[in-house]
């Protein structure tokens, strides 16, 4: 448990940029988009199908506390490593706090370029955790490179009063640091992506699984890695 958190009894997820949802009730990721139509701001979300890979910038990894509930949106987040905020006392009106502890990541991939994701499911954390514990290993053999996490599927964990999915991550392979991520391109480093406008929070609802998610052949969410 190398983030330092405590996996029970926690929940939920957002994010104020370009985001990777994971719904951890379905076992389900989406990544939201958001256009304008006239005076409103309209946003739909596609679903992620399993399996998909990314690369993840564990480089610029954070943790800390996520608010998102009451019409308030807040991250109280540090780099890892660096001594863990204080999680605010705010609570609901069942004595339920606010803000839980969570984590904040940028991927990239081609096809939804890049992307924070952020969550505070225990169900996602445990996994997190997991991925990042064995990033920290061998990151010293990959200098200059990112690892490309692979989401295979997902796994049915039973918890006390609810049941969630918690996602099956590996890394599948280490690739030089893209440049939307900061890489270098023609020898010059690139900008960063710009954030597009907050998204809208997203619906939970409890939905069967992905279909045969832990069965599905991963190779096929990485060509764009080979």
């Amino acid at each position: 448990m190398a983030l330092g958190f405590n996996y029970g009894g926690e929940g939920g997820s957002s994010d104020i940029q370009p985001r990777i949802e994971y719904n951890a009730k379905s076992g389900r990721f989406h990544a939201p988009e958001r256009r304008q139509d006239g005076d409103q701001w309209i946003t739909t979300k596609p679903e992620i199908p399993l399996p998909w890979a990314a690369v993840w910038d564990f480089s610029d990894f954070e943790v800390g506390h996520i608010r998102f509930a009451g019409g308030i949106v807040d991250f109280r987040m540090v780099k890892f490593g660096e001594p863990m905020p204080a999680r605010p006392g705010d609570k609901d009106e069942q004595g339920r706090p606010y803000y839980r502890s969570g984590v904040r990541i940028k991927t990239y991939c081609q096809s939804l370029g890049v992307r924070v994701f952020s969550q505070t499911s225990a169900a996602a954390l445990a996994q997190i955790d997991s991925i990042h514990t064995l990033y920290e290993a061998e990151k010293a053999r990959h200098p200059g490179e990112l690892p490309v996490v692979t989401v295979k599927g997902v796994q049915l964990q039973n918890g006390g009063q609810q049941s969630n999915y918690a996602p099956l991550l590996e890394i599948t392979k280490w690739v030089p640091r893209p440049a939307a991520l900061g890489g270098q391109a023609n020898g010059a480093t690139q900008p960063a992506a710009t954030a597009a406008p907050a998204p809208t929070q997203p619906v939970e609802e409890t939905v069967p699984p992905p279909a045969n998610p832990v069965n599905a052949n991963p190779a096929t969410a990485e060509n764009e890695f080979v």
